[in-house]
């Protein structure tokens, strides 16, 4: 049960140095880059959106056990917790791609939503089945708090990428006006 929790600790660790990182991404010209400002925005929100899910569900097993709540409960109940919070999740990031039309979509990877988005679904079913006690709930809470991690990595290695073809872009332009 340790192991778990020390996991879930480490992965809030890391999904918090993602979003501090995201502010001094975030500041640096897009514009070479060919992306919308649209974009960037939905990047952010949903990379802050993931790190908010990561540090609510990171403590709730916890702050559960602190209560005495049973080990396999605490789990089962996080699980429950964590099924609401991916559906909600899932639900917001496809009304706002849904939101994205037209220039608005200029620099929108597909390829990066449409992986992240059934492997989410598939997760937070796996999860719920996990709250059902069909299979071991404390691995089953693990993997799906990663799952929210690995949504704020590829946020912010979109952002980063960003800034890279952003930079190539502006020293090209700087090598033919010499």
């Amino acid at each position: 049960m340790a192991n778990e929790l020390e996991v879930l600790m480490a992965l809030l660790a890391v999904a918090v140095s993602f979003a501090g990182f995201t502010g001094v991404v975030t500041l640096i010209d897009r514009r070479a880059a060919h992306v919308s400002h649209a974009v960037v925005s939905f990047r952010v929100r949903n990379l802050i959106a993931c790190v908010v899910a990561v540090m609510f569900l990171s403590v709730l097993p916890s702050v559960l056990l602190a209560f005495s709540i049973i080990p396999a409960d605490a789990w089962r109940i996080s699980c429950a917790a964590y099924s609401l919070v991916g559906v909600i999740y899932v639900v917001w990031v496809l009304r706002q791609r849904a939101q994205l039309t037209g220039a608005e979509q200029q620099g929108l990877n597909t390829a990066q939503f449409n992986l992240m988005v059934p492997l989410g679904v598939l997760i937070i079913i796996a999860v719920a089945v996990a709250a059902a006690g069909l299979i071991a709930a404390s691995a089953m809470y693990v993997v799906g708090v990663f799952y929210f991690v690995l949504a704020t990595t590829s946020y912010f290695v979109r952002l980063v990428l960003m800034l890279e073809e952003s930079a190539r872009e502006v020293q090209t332009a700087a090598l033919s006006d010499n």
